[in-house]
């Protein structure tokens, strides 16, 4: 038989142990909110973080410049304090949120490997409409 020589990376009620692994940020911008969530290499989710914890923070302003900054800057200090620093990035989405996304992983202490847009995008879009004929 083969033995199984991993190290185990969950305790027994599947929070992460202070172990120096590499995880991937799947960060997804909508228009009025960005979704972070921390997972494994296989895509088990262990840690989300969202604009919508902050609070007091109403839904129009989420998208807000600033409120962006503070969410990757608390999600950051969540991953350090896990020994968390190589991590590799998905990010799905467009605009504001996701150029805000780069620059304040800039000015954290993660170290990032891979970068992958994983946006979907339509190959011919919708059908147009009809064109009216006069």
């Amino acid at each position: 038989m083969i033995k199984n020589n991993k190290k185990k990376i969950f305790s027994k009620n599947n929070k992460l142990n202070n172990v120096n692994i590499h995880g991937i940020l799947c960060a997804t911008a909508t228009i009025n909110n960005l979704i972070l969530t921390y997972t494994d290499l296989l895509g088990r989710p262990l840690y989300w973080y969202s604009c919508g914890r902050i609070p007091n923070i109403q839904k129009g302003s989420r998208s807000n410049y600033f409120i962006i900054l503070e969410t990757i800057e608390k999600f950051s200090l969540y991953l350090e304090s896990k020994n968390i620093k190589n991590i590799h990035i998905k990010v799905k989405g467009f605009g504001l949120i996701r150029k805000t996304l780069l620059k304040a992983l800039k000015k954290t202490n993660l170290q990032v490997f891979n970068f992958y847009n994983v946006t979907v995008l339509p190959h011919n879009g919708c059908r147009p409409k009809k064109y009216r004929r006069i």
